[in-house]
């Protein structure tokens, strides 16, 4: 733990404390279902220190009285506080008020420095989550919360890029559920996380380039990205003679979504109402060759969206699976043809679908190189 100076508050800070007679309370902790143990000690002012002296320039005048208790260290069981005893004070036109300075105290919370390093040991030696360090120290988590992200801060210092980039990668993933984002930013060249904030919009990208600087950003050539018009939009405007390079994944999938997978719907439909006018017109062996064409198309994607690799893969893992399956159901004493029913033929069906394409009759002419 940091040292902390004012921890005994030498008589230097202008500060006395009366470490002889502490006041000694129980409390109970409502919310936890806990007792602990508090200790007091009064602080008061030291009468040779000149006091006005801190308050600046002009005339000040005597207003009242104030008493505060500040936390100032806790190891459980114990509490330990300072029932500060101060003077607050106004000017002679009665506009401005300030009081006694207190170094100890941290800035206007209703604890001291040592207090908030206490927190800090516990958050850095031990591990804690926010709850059980707030529970150990006697204060809410949010205070926990507060402290440790300024002794996370005071650790990450600016966290500025060491080093220009050439190119860049942007992206967002879900950080919470109901459609909370948060915005990275790599190094493409290194994998180097240099950027990450809240949000998927305009103004995340423009704060990296706000906060990375005009010279870092000189010395990119190349920006990475899906097809979030926000991101684009940002280079655009703020440094047009960066590349746009989109990610050959997101061109792909949009696509297999937008092309193929839009296709096969819209021919599985066509071919429906081909076999029901086949059917019609009395071309039921037409139509029966129409109608398992159609059946192949149905619930087709993702053979077509895969590569060959894949399903051949796919079809040797089912193979092995249903093997086992079925050896455990002999060993159990069961019907090994009741399970293994994993299905085998996805690289053979997506064979089928292309050579119904190539070998269709003439009654399905238009449907020769649909997909």
């Amino acid at each position: 733990m940091k040292e902390d100076s004012t921890f005994l508050l030498s008589e230097s800070t202008g500060w006395i404390v009366d470490w002889a007679h502490p006041a000694f309370e129980i409390c109970k902790d409502d919310c936890r279902g806990s007792a602990y143990g508090k200790i007091t000690y009064t602080v008061t002012k030291d009468p040779g220190h000149d006091w006005k002296a801190a308050l600046g320039d002009g005339q000040w005048y005597k207003h009242s009285n104030e008493v505060t208790v500040l936390k100032h260290m806790s190891a459980g069981v114990t509490m330990v506080c300072l029932e500060v005893h101060y003077e607050s004070y106004v000017n002679r036109h009665g506009r401005k008020r300030r009081t006694d300075a207190m170094p100890f105290r941290n800035g206007q919370n209703g604890y001291t420095n040592h207090f908030k390093d206490n927190i800090a040991f516990f958050m850095s030696g031990y591990g804690m989550t926010h709850s059980r360090c707030a529970s150990i120290c006697h204060t809410t988590p949010a205070i926990v919360k507060d402290v440790n992200k300024a002794r996370l801060k005071s650790l990450a210092g600016d966290m500025r890029p060491k080093h220009y980039s050439r190119c860049l990668a942007v992206d967002e993933f879900l950080i919470e559920h109901g459609h909370r984002y948060c915005t990275i930013v790599i190094d493409a060249d290194t994998g180097e996380l240099l950027y990450l904030e809240k949000g998927k919009k305009k103004e995340q990208l423009m704060h990296f380039f706000k906060w990375a600087g005009d010279d870092f950003m000189s010395h990119v050539e190349a920006i990475s990205m899906d097809m979030n018009t926000n991101y684009s939009q940002a280079v655009k405007d703020l440094y047009p003679s960066i590349s746009i390079v989109y990610d050959t994944f997101h061109i792909i999938k949009w696509y297999n979504d937008q092309v193929v997978d839009s296709l096969r719907r819209k021919e599985g439909k066509r071919l429906k109402k081909l076999v029901g006018e086949l059917v019609a017109d009395g071309k039921c062996d037409e139509a029966a060759i129409v109608e398992q064409e159609r059946r192949l198309l149905f619930g087709a994607r993702f053979l077509l969206l895969a590569n060959n690799r894949t399903l051949e893969a796919k079809d040797r893992l089912n193979r092995r699976l249903n093997a086992g399956a079925k050896d455990c159901a002999r060993k159990d004493g069961r019907n090994p043809d009741e399970v293994g029913h994993r299905r085998i033929d996805n690289a053979d069906s997506r064979a089928a679908i292309l050579k119904f394409e190539r070998e269709a009759p003439e009654c399905s002419e238009g449907t020769r190189g649909a997909l």
